[in-house]
């Protein structure tokens, strides 16, 4: 269940990148963070569906996986 939240917030992540580059690039529109954030929020929902978890025990995951993926980038500003 882990890996597959890290899976699908991996993609969200790429998306949301690609979506900034193509901002940079051409000025295309970007979506709001709110919409990203609710992007996640249905892929949890998902998963603890499709696993038929609680909601609960799935946000801890995410949770975790979240501050992993913020932790993360905050090394990379840092040796950036």
């Amino acid at each position: 269940i882990e890996s597959e939240l890290f899976v699908r917030r991996g993609k969200l992540t790429r998306a949301l990148w690609q979506e900034e580059l193509e901002f940079r690039q051409s000025k295309k529109p970007r979506r709001p963070e709110e919409e990203w954030d609710q992007l996640w929020v249905q892929h949890v929902n998902d998963v603890a569906e499709a696993y038929g978890l609680s909601l609960k025990d799935v946000w801890e995951m995410a949770s975790k996986i979240m501050l992993e993926e913020k932790r993360m980038l905050s090394q990379r500003e840092i040796l950036g």
